[in-house]
């Protein structure tokens, strides 16, 4: 072969695939991670190992340290709140009191596949310089958002109300308690309406029992389903 001692112009580096969390689609096939038909977020805890990295490289020598874990309870208890419904008088927050719960149903999901994808121990092998942002737990985050919750559409979401008389307890007024305790078919309730956008889920009710006399537990499963 014939020697041109022409200096080539750009060096070709092999870099980690992992630098880029978007899969790309192709006319005959793409490769896409394999998901849950339906998921209920319920009750539950996922536990799985790593590394002090948050790396997942060698699983008997990560047994060592205390597992890490995700609470279904824990995550939909900190993505979500009550307040006042808007437009109301003060006699009616003291009777018929409405509610509007906001509820988080992006970060509720997309926590909950994290967990899976960790316990799963799918990205497996991937160390910190394999990525762009030098943390394996925010790039699983970005592969999330990226990839997967867009194939999930929203079904319902099953609710519970429990209502306590405020004289029998230590509550105060308008004191109302996310109570995974109470998940059972005698306190799941129906009447409540409901709006969603692509962040946040309102469950918007009005209270049965006058609320200057009574308060309530509250709690709530998240039900999804792949498009």
């Amino acid at each position: 072969m014939r020697r041109t001692y022409i200096s080539p112009e750009f060096v070709n580096s092999p870099v980690p695939g992992t630098l880029n969390m978007k899969e790309q689609k192709f006319p005959f096939g793409s490769k896409m991670m394999e998901i849950e038909d339906k998921i209920s977020i319920s009750q539950g805890t996922v536990f799985w190992y790593e590394n002090s990295q948050n790396e997942q490289i060698d699983l008997i020598a990560e047994r060592v340290s205390n597992p890490k874990t995700t609470n279904f309870d824990t995550i939909k208890k900190l993505n979500s709140r009550i307040d006042f419904e808007k437009n109301q008088s003060q006699d009616q927050k003291e009777t018929n009191c409405r509610w509007n719960i906001q509820i988080n149903w992006y970060e509720v999901l997309s926590s909950y596949i994290f967990s899976r994808i960790k316990q799963a121990r799918t990205f497996e092998g991937i160390t910190q310089r394999d990525t762009l942002k030098k943390n394996v737990d925010l790039s699983i985050r970005e592969y999330i958002d990226k990839n997967i919750i867009s194939r999930y559409e929203f079904l319902g979401i099953d609710f519970w109300i429990k209502y306590e008389r405020i004289s029998q307890t230590s509550r105060l007024k308008w004191q109302n308690n996310f109570n995974p305790l109470i998940r059972s078919d005698f306190y799941k309730s129906g009447r409540y309406s409901q709006k969603i956008n692509e962040k946040n889920l309102n469950l918007l009710f009005n209270q049965e029992f006058t609320a200057g006399d009574f308060s309530f537990d509250w709690y709530f499963d998240l039900n999804f389903g792949k498009i």
